[in-house]
């Protein structure tokens, strides 16, 4: 959903999205920049009004999205939903996919901008080519909220702020009630690694 992005949404259903892994794929002079499936509410950089961000009410009521792909390698503000701001997630899981970013990644968000995301978990990996890799958030400010959730897959960052369920936690911003059961790991610079 390009348009919409302050609206409400629940899911009917399960979802297989293994097709995604097949999806969108891009190359230049044989290199595959990136493929799958393109973020929910993906911020504009440019944007300084957030109106890019997802500012709505996404219930999952309680089914899952299992083998989503998502590969921006080189791309900040990736996952499920790419920037959420002051938006609410809920009651959905992923299942065995793979997130792949720059910075900014996670499973259900990529970055959580006064937010709330509760009951939600993650199985699947995601993996970072910059900063700020998390399970279930990249980064979180403004007062945003995670409760509720965990995460069971790999996360790995190849820069700083790299955690098994939020990469990193701005001031003022609350993790109640999570845990974290998958490898988490940093390369290159990294530092600031954690399993929550």
């Amino acid at each position: 959903i390009s348009t919409k992005l302050d609206g409400k949404y629940m899911l009917a259903g399960k979802i297989d999205a293994s097709a995604t892994a097949n999806w969108n794929s891009y190359e230049d002079g044989g290199t595959t920049k990136y493929k799958g499936f393109d973020p929910l509410g993906e911020k504009d950089p440019y944007d300084y009004t957030d109106s890019s961000s997802f500012r709505g009410i996404f219930d999952g009521l309680d089914y899952t999205i299992e083998g989503l792909t998502i590969d921006r390698g080189s791309e900040k503000n990736i996952g499920l939903f790419g920037h959420v701001r002051d938006g609410k997630i809920q009651n959905v899981g992923l299942l065995d996919g793979s997130i792949t970013g720059n910075a900014y990644v996670g499973g259900v968000a990529g970055y959580n901008k006064g937010g709330t995301i509760n009951n939600v978990y993650n199985k699947g990996g995601v993996s970072s080519t910059g900063d700020r890799a998390g399970g279930i958030v990249g980064e979180q400010s403004n007062n945003g909220t995670v409760s509720n959730a965990y995460n069971t897959g790999s996360v790995n960052g190849e820069g700083s702020f790299i955690g098994g369920v939020v990469g990193s936690n701005g001031s003022g911003c609350t993790v109640n009630n999570v845990y974290n059961k998958g490898s988490v790991s940093g390369t290159g610079y990294a530092g600031y690694v954690g399993g929550v």
